[in-house]
């Protein structure tokens, strides 16, 4: 077509040219300069919408331009112009088009933008992704499928153009999840790339808009990652590398994890001192335990979850390290210790124990305070600045690390019970309610000693490590236990409830982390769950597998096992019981002899005291007198 000046082909475009093709199931205009405009039309079977056009041909390229240049004219103020400048097919068999424009007469690529959803609609897009340039000119992608997943690289006709729209829905997604600055600019991919381990994971740096707050991404990233159709997402910890403006993503369209990683017991043997290697996180980094950090570690899961191979993998590099432990579970049994660690630790605390529980915990309470009195007679902050050329025997003894894990903790306090009422002094009632409150005096005599090694413990080498299927900061509050529970780091496995147990602070991202650590059915596989430091540092875990008892057995087979402890002077009494004499306090009683005629008087054997006690007939004149018994306050 040739056209009269003025008129261009945009005064065209908006005039109904369907009368020329009444035929046409699409007719429209591009622009072929020089006052000339090209009129292209399509029938039968050919589609409409342009995420549905693929090939790369000339006339689809014309196309195209037809299709985009349409709806921008439609879109758009009246007296706007649309020029195209370049319309591009980017996949070799997936329609996905690349269209540059430069808008003139006023028109602005935020009038466009403000536009977007009718654009989709009329050009018939599933997906729009923007590049600004200026503010007059801008590139949009339009496609059904944009083919962003690394392993979609074969689709395209160059890699380098997959990243470049991996780029743009990237910050796209941000403006859609409601970070951008009031003009609307959103953070910028600065740079990509796939994990040289892992090339279904990305690692992006984004650079925020001047004036947008740092914080903003992390509030959003929810719906950032479902904007972005990703699966998984972690912002990492910043540091003075970012500036004030730069920020670091994973980005993964499915799980970046392994479904198991099995315990590597050198890297382990070299890691430093005071680190324990747990397992690997989204970029298969190892993940510590940092004694420096969080001296003490909360490791919790429902049964199922691993929890018991990450509480050995710990027990383990313990070991490995040469630190002393103490394995403690009056509940069960410390069960996954049994076969292997036993026989290497201080003090084994075993099921129904519920005394040498509190004694083994008295004697560690006692031993903190003469490490305490150690280096502080030489004048420096903890053990670990002590030096140990200057210590003798006796002292050296009192600087090795030793580690108290106590499992099924949540169980142990679930111990302590309720009195009932007694009301008409049943014998066997009031021996049941005395064995309640021993036990639950003996619950808060521990939990007390337990809170003064948690707080103070860090200095003096003692760490604790409790086990749980769940343990929360209420079940700490009867005991006054909060500042207890705060110095724990906190290991969650499997998909249990994070409140109470992370911090409140990280609740919000400690839900959307668990959520994507999801494998194939819906379920988080083993070992797998959120880390969170004594510090608040959230992050999430492949924990490693021990390979069970047996392995473990076969790792420490040659070690020599330590001299126990002696916790017997910390012992505290049994429970009270009323209207019970053991047979053995029973005699030395009548041995005393307060009867004048029996004074002196020898009980010969078990069969005479026997008869004394169930046959006392000779003692019927001072039943029925009564005058020397004493009333019992029940």
């Amino acid at each position: 077509m040739v056209l009269t000046a003025p008129a261009t082909p945009a005064d065209y475009e908006r005039c109904d040219l369907g009368p020329l093709q009444p035929e046409a199931r699409f007719i429209g205009l591009v622009d072929e300069g020089s006052d000339m405009a090209g009129l292209i039309w399509s029938t039968g079977s050919a589609p409409v919408r342009i995420d549905q056009l693929t090939g790369n041909t000339p006339l689809h390229r014309k196309y195209a331009e037809a299709l985009i240049f349409k709806t921008l004219i439609d879109v758009l103020p009246a007296k706007a112009s649309v020029n195209i400048t370049a319309c591009t097919p980017q996949s070799k068999d997936k329609p996905i088009w690349s269209i540059q424009f430069q808008l003139g007469n006023g028109a602005t690529v935020e009038d466009a933008r403000k536009q977007s959803a009718r654009i989709q609609s009329s050009v018939g897009a599933k997906h729009i992704y923007w590049e600004w340039r200026s503010a007059d000119s801008a590139t949009v992608w339009l496609c059904d499928d944009p083919c962003l997943d690394v392993r979609d690289i074969s689709h395209w006709n160059r890699r380098s153009k997959q990243k470049h729209l991996i780029e743009l829905a990237l910050s796209d997604s941000w403006g859609v999840a409601g970070v951008s600055d009031p003009s609307g600019r959103t953070p910028d991919v600065v740079s990509l790339g796939a994990l040289p381990s892992n090339h279904d994971v990305l690692l992006a740096r984004f650079q925020i808009p001047a004036g947008l707050d740092v914080d903003k991404p992390s509030r959003n990233i929810g719906k950032f990652l479902t904007s972005a159709d990703y699966a998984y997402g972690r912002i990492l910890p910043r540091g003075e590398e970012h500036g004030s403006n730069l920020y670091d993503m994973v980005l993964a369209k499915r799980s970046p994890f392994p479904t198991m990683v099995n315990a590597d017991w050198d890297f382990a043997r070299q890691s430093k001192p005071r680190m324990f290697p747990l397992g690997v996180d989204d970029m298969g980094k190892p993940v510590y335990w940092s004694m420096k950090d969080t001296f003490h570690l909360l490791i919790s899961g429902k049964s199922g979850t691993g929890k018991s191979s990450i509480a050995q993998i710990v027990v383990a590099e313990a070991l490995l390290k040469g630190h002393d432990i103490i394995l403690i579970d009056p509940s069960k049994g410390c069960i996954d210790f049994t076969q292997w660690a036993k026989p290497l630790a201080l003090a084994f605390v075993g099921l129904g124990q519920m005394r040498e529980t509190e004694a083994v915990i008295a004697w560690l309470r006692d031993e903190m305070a003469q490490r305490v009195k150690l280096f502080s007679r030489y004048g420096v902050g903890s053990i670990y600045d002590l030096d140990k050329s200057q210590l003798n025997e006796e002292e050296l003894a009192h600087t090795k690390p030793i580690d108290i894990v106590f499992d099924e903790f949540n169980s142990y306090l679930q111990e302590a019970g309720k009195t009932t009422q007694n009301p008409n002094r049943d014998i066997q009632l009031a021996n049941d309610n005395a064995a309640v409150s021993a036990t639950n005096n003996s619950i808060r005599r521990t939990m007390s000693a337990l809170g003064k090694i948690v707080v103070q413990g860090r200095t003096a080498g003692i760490s604790v490590i409790l086990g749980a299927q769940r343990l929360t900061m209420d079940d700490m509050k009867p005991y006054n236990a909060n500042a207890f529970f705060r110095s724990l780091g906190r290991i969650l496995l499997g998909m249990d409830s994070t409140a109470g147990i992370i911090s409140a602070q990280n609740l919000r991202e400690a839900n959307r982390l668990q959520q994507s650590l999801k494998g194939e059915g819906g379920k988080i596989p083993q070992g797998r769950g959120i880390f969170e430091t004594a510090q608040g540092e959230l992050l999430a875990v492949q924990t490693w597998w021990s390979g069970g008892q047996e392995k473990l057995a076969e790792l420490f087979a040659d070690r020599t096992p330590p001299q126990p402890i002696d916790y017997s002077r910390f012992m505290p009494s049994e429970a009270e019981t009323y209207g019970e004499v053991s047979e053995d306090e029973l005699s030395k009683l009548l041995s005393q002899g307060t009867d004048p005629q029996t004074a002196g008087e020898e009980i010969n054997d078990m069969d005479e005291l026997h008869d004394m006690l169930h046959h006392p007939d000779n003692n019927d004149a001072d039943s029925e007198d009564g005058d020397d018994i004493e009333e019992v306050d029940w």
